[in-house]
């Protein structure tokens, strides 16, 4: 039963692990975009209507 326990926990680790992973893939994701939609509006300011 403990020894049950313990592979539960660890199989629980591994796939909070692999969740954040996803979660700092999709951050890096997301900033990555937001810099490009900042470099763009910069470069072509014409090009983008806020509002």
């Amino acid at each position: 039963k403990v020894k049950n326990l313990i592979q539960n926990i660890s199989n629980f680790d591994l796939i909070a692990l692999q969740e954040i992973n996803n979660i700092q893939q999709e951050i890096i994701n997301l900033i990555e975009d937001s810099c490009d939609s900042i470099f763009l509006t910069k470069k072509n300011p014409s090009e983008f209507v806020t509002g």
